[in-house]
């Protein structure tokens, strides 16, 4: 049987994703925006069948199958896709790519801009028709190095485009790593961008989606070091501006007596950064206008959030050296929502629950899962400057608590 072809560089077909299903198959599959026109017969290849079952967004592409065309590089990535059952989401539509510059407003900015995959570069574009002094591209897929590169010679040096993904900065463990894993100290040294004062302004702006794979664990890693002022937090206050699942923004600004939501990844956000919500996106804005008008895909909304962390927060004795314990301390009063405050700090130590809730005028009967995070906030500050709680009393309540589950 034989399948037909598209030039890659087609203006018909502007937006080409590649995926492999699996690495040893002799086939691959490019998906092409769907029209009336474009439809196909016969029977798939198993392995194609199981794809379809687990993709989402299969109703919305005509598959090609392509066997030995060297001749598509490098318009297309053929290397074997991380994110089978997501394929990756990319801003091909200058609206949104209009509307993200005006919120980052490269032009008013020394900061320099982080770009999280651009993929075909139309934000790229965007950002330096703006008056971006300093746009750095951090792009996973080999794939779009050639459109990327061509970019890049032509920007009077405002563009640099690297083999990175920033959402694999700095991996854990001792093995090698190969790109596009890597340290943040490699980067920023290659970029030439040095540690920064926590109160200085803003070094960098990060803007990109967040992979909708352990989207938690990401944001969850992110925080992390910030509070301990490692990673990429270890050059300033760096600014997020992802895009996020809605069901993960909010319970990103979950508030207190939301006892399902109200969970200690959301206070450490809240405590450490201004979260501002910039735009929502419907996911049919991600496809260009080429789709026929019956195709609808029907899914959470993304949402373009800003994280900018605040710049008094290490005062008044917290610190990067403290910073852990605070959230050591947020997980133990999180784990039960529904408990009396007093009763946990009473464990802690005997007898000075009282004096503290009088000193944040709090009442006495609060629960856990009713205290606002800035509370927390100076509870800590109120607890490491007292003489009646030693730093012990944190470590040994959380170490016999390791396998509790539904913390952050």
């Amino acid at each position: 049987m034989t399948y037909p072809t598209f030039p890659v560089n087609s203006p018909k077909f502007p937006l080409i994703p590649i995926i492999s299903i699996n690495s040893h198959e002799s086939f691959q599959i490019v998906m092409f925006p769907k029209f009336p026109s474009l439809s196909f017969h016969g029977k798939f290849p198993e392995s194609f069948q199981k794809f379809t079952g687990r993709c989402p967004f299969h109703s919305l592409y005509a598959f090609v199958f392509l066997h030995g065309q060297s001749n598509l590089q490098p318009w297309i990535n053929t290397s074997q896709s991380q994110d089978v059952a997501l394929p990756r989401l990319s801003i091909v539509r200058q609206h949104l790519a209009d509307v993200i510059t005006q919120h980052l407003r490269p032009e008013d900015s020394k900061s320099v801009i982080f770009e999280c995959n651009p993929g075909s570069g139309v934000l790229t574009r965007t950002l330096l028709k703006a008056g971006a002094k300093r746009v750095v591209g951090l792009e996973k897929n080999m794939g779009y190095f050639h459109n990327l590169k061509q970019l890049e010679r032509q920007s009077n040096g405002r563009l640099e485009v690297h083999h990175c993904d920033f959402f694999k900065l700095d991996p854990i463990g001792d093995g090698e790593v190969k790109p596009p894993s890597m340290y943040s100290e490699q980067l920023f040294t290659d970029l030439r961008i040095s540690e920064a004062s926590w109160t200085d302004d803003i070094p960098v702006k990060v803007v990109g989606i967040l992979p909708r794979n352990n989207d938690r664990s990401r944001l969850l890693k992110l925080v992390y070091a910030l509070y301990q002022q490692l990673s990429v937090y270890r050059y300033g206050r760096i600014e997020l501006n992802l895009f996020l699942r809605e069901k993960e923004y909010q319970k990103l600004i979950s508030r207190p007596g939301d006892m399902r939501g109200y969970i200690p990844f959301c206070v450490f956000w809240q405590i450490a950064c201004d979260i501002e919500l910039l735009h929502k996106v419907q996911y049919d804005e991600w496809w260009r206008r080429t789709f026929t008008d019956s195709l609808t895909f029907s899914g959470n909304p993304l949402c373009l959030v800003r994280l900018r962390p605040r710049a008094d927060l290490f005062t008044a004795g917290f610190s990067p050296f403290n910073a852990f314990t605070l959230l050591l301390m947020i997980k133990q009063c999180l784990a039960k929502r529904k408990s009396k405050l007093i009763d946990m700090l009473n464990l802690w130590s005997p007898e000075s629950g009282s004096l503290l809730l009088s000193q944040l005028s709090l009442p006495e009967d609060i629960l856990t899962g009713c205290v606002y995070p800035e509370d927390y906030l100076k509870l800590f500050r109120l607890i490491d400057a007292s003489s009646a709680f030693s730093h012990s009393w944190l470590y040994e309540e959380f170490l016999e608590n390791t396998e509790r589950m539904g913390w952050a």
